[in-house]
């Protein structure tokens, strides 16, 4: 008997040391900058009290409640040990600025989120002692808390690297597991030259055509190894020269799919910097696919490089006085648009008019179909769906409106339009978004992360597609000078850079000047500035010709320089100034991007709470408080939403969302 009493004792000192050594000796360590000996002295008298409580009944008498205490408290410092494990061998994969396979990555994230399961699904028997109920309470939490947070990881293991070195912090509970903003970086010398890495290589070009081939050129530490890296594999390296400027040119094209490109530099030293850049690359499959290419940076707007040619603005507006062809807009629409847009009776020429309405969701319900959007405060709104009527609505204070009616819906294309009516019942303004009926009864339509620029504004149609033109005419040309720049410092102090460099360097001014070549205005564009860009992307023709005809030879690609240099200030002569725009008649009316079905969206009806949206989608009401957490931002009040929101459903109801419930009536009482 003595020896099953000292056993019994034993587990209960030994789980009970793994929970208080995880949960709580480590992070006051790392928080408080404490001696790890006067730590360890703490978490030993903890371990102490706790058996003098609860472990004088299992030494005078062995009951079943002190061999159970005993048996949960080994399971759980194992299984809290086991998810430190896992954690580690997670963020080991990142060590020393590695960034693994998106497929290893996924391997390792599932091994962490079964162990988390485990020791998430642990029950607290109602006769365990308090000091032991209350370490396995820390547990269970930390590993809720590290799941939520694992959960909200992108799939890509380039994106989510930064996020990774925090999950040790995250389980321990010296993290809490938010959102974190990125850190300001001091002021930069010259503008975004400066870099918050210090020697950290940097995407200045990245050239990719439909079939995969890419030209990268750009700055890196001089004297370095330069390699890019596609989802954690090396597939192509360089050596930096002096200037510390490089191009390279990939042996073999990039595949068909998705690529997360990374550049990674190593100096004499073996020191490797990895650059805080991120290029996606999306390479269609086939010829009738299209082409993405952006660059992305924490804390600053992503460089979209290419993109689908047929993606139109967000908000694309009508000619009212005729049926003119639609206007195709290039990838720097945006830019078109600005920052605010002055109102219609005021804006100046050629200034973006400002759309008032702006439909966000449509929902169906077998036949019943519900329209939210926002328009001005009090207004009246009234919706259609392929010109029939719908019904209409009072905007809330908020500026959300919800319109509700009973409309038989065929599966495919429609289009919903919003109007802005006046005192006497005539359009104001107008929006209409084209969408597609799912095959479900029930099923949401949702804007897709719109923009403050390019969801708002928009000008007249011939106004707007100039516009779009010269932003995206502006952006070829700059392409051109900067590859053509990225070229001559190669050669800069009569410097003589490797011939692979020579050649990575001609193909970026090759492809740049191809691009501006076949450069083609709207139909709708003001007809001045296409005789400009067809002039000029003549000449672009012209350059290119003599460029491919340059033989693979350093000097000679160097002699080629020279004489290109005068030819290349032909194509950047000032473009002819943009035309007044003329006042449009009749309702402003725009084209909304096309919504696209959503899982994770719904729309707040009149008469909705929490609870019944929860009922709905979790079968549970007191499931409520996901959703609550989920759209915390939107909610000033859970007992009072407003009709009109669009909140976002996680797929699946928080594990404690039951317990959260239960924790906010008692706050109540």
């Amino acid at each position: 008997m003595k020896n099953n009493k000292a056993g019994l004792l034993a587990l209960i000192v030994l789980g009970i040391a793994s929970l208080l050594m995880i949960f709580f000796v480590l992070p006051r360590i790392s928080n408080d900058g404490k001696p790890i000996g006067d730590a360890i002295n703490e978490a030993g008298n903890a371990v102490k009290n706790s058996v003098e409580m609860g472990g004088d009944k299992a030494g005078d008498i062995l009951t079943d409640a002190a061999e159970e205490t005993a048996n949960i408290a080994d399971k759980v410092g194992r299984l809290a040990a086991s998810a430190t494990q896992s954690i580690k061998d997670l963020s080991g994969l990142f060590a020393d600025s590695k960034v693994p396979s998106d497929a290893d990555f996924a391997t390792a994230r599932k091994k962490v989120e079964a162990s988390l399961k485990e020791l998430t699904n642990i029950d607290i028997p109602e006769t365990l002692d308090e000091t032991t109920s209350r370490l396995i309470t820390t547990a269970r939490t930390a590993a809720e808390r590290t799941t939520a947070f694992l959960r909200g990881l992108p799939d890509s293991a380039a994106a989510a690297a930064a996020q990774v070195r925090r999950l040790a912090g995250v389980f321990a509970g010296t993290d809490d597991g938010a959102p974190k903003p990125a850190e300001p970086a001091a002021a930069p010398a010259s503008g975004d030259a400066a870099q918050t890495t210090p020697g950290a290589p940097t995407f200045d070009v990245l050239r990719v055509e439909p079939d995969g081939s890419a030209v990268i050129a750009g700055k890196a530490q001089p004297g370095a190894k330069l390699e890019i890296l596609s989802n954690g594999k090396v597939i192509a390296q360089t050596n930096i020269d002096g200037t510390g400027d490089f191009a390279a040119v990939f042996d073999n094209p990039l595949p068909p799919g998705d690529h997360q490109l990374v550049l990674r530099s190593t100096d004499a030293n073996g020191k490797a910097t990895q650059s805080e850049e991120v290029a996606t690359v999306s390479v269609p499959d086939g010829k009738a696919g299209e082409l993405l290419a952006m660059v992305s940076k924490p804390g600053k707007a992503s460089r979209v490089l290419a993109m689908p040619e047929a993606a139109p603005p967000a908000l694309k507006p009508q000619d009212t006085q005729a049926q003119q062809p639609a206007a195709t807009s290039e990838t720097s629409a945006n830019a078109a648009a600005g920052a605010a847009a002055p109102s219609a009776a005021s804006a100046a020429p050629g200034a973006p008019l400002t759309s008032s309405v702006q439909v966000t969701a449509v929902e169906f319900e077998g036949s019943k179909i519900f329209v939210a959007g926002s328009a001005p405060a009090g207004s009246t709104v009234r919706a259609l769906v392929d010109d029939r009527e719908i019904g209409k609505s009072t905007t809330e204070a908020s500026g959300h409106f919800v319109i509700e009616g009973d409309v038989d819906l065929a599966v495919g294309s429609h289009i919903i339009t919003v109007e802005e009516l006046n005192a006497d019942g005539t359009a104001k303004v107008r929006v209409r978004v084209p969408f597609e009926r799912p095959q479900t009864d029930q099923a949401t339509v949702a804007m897709q992360a719109p923009s403050a620029s390019s969801s708002s504004t928009a000008a007249p149609a011939e106004n707007q597609s100039t516009a779009s033109d010269r932003a995206a005419f502006e952006k070829l040309r700059n392409d051109v000078a900067k590859a053509f720049g990225i070229l001559t410092n190669l050669y800069k102090d009569q410097a003589t850079p490797a011939l692979d460099q020579a050649i990575a360097g001609r193909s970026a001014v090759v492809i740049g000047l191809k691009s501006l070549s076949e450069f083609r205005t709207a139909a709708a564009t003001e007809p001045a500035f296409t005789a400009f860009a067809g002039d000029i992307a003549a000449k672009a023709r012209q350059l290119l010709t003599s460029v491919e005809a340059w033989p693979n030879d350093v000097a000679a690609i160097g002699k080629g320089i020279a004489s290109l240099a005068s030819r290349l200030a032909e194509l950047h002569i000032t473009a002819p100034p943009a035309p007044a725009p003329q006042a449009p008649v009749g309702p402003q009316t725009f084209e909304q991007a096309p919504l696209a079905e959503s899982q994770n969206s719904v729309i707040i009806r009149r008469g909705d709470t929490l609870w019944q949206i929860s009922r709905r989608v979790y079968g549970q009401g007191v499931r409520y408080t996901t959703i609550y957490l989920a759209n915390e931002d939107q909610i000033k009040n859970p007992d009072l939403i407003e009709p009109g929101q669009i909140f976002g459903v996680p797929k699946e109801a928080l594990p404690n969302a039951e317990e959260l419930h239960r924790n906010r009536l008692k706050g109540r009482s």
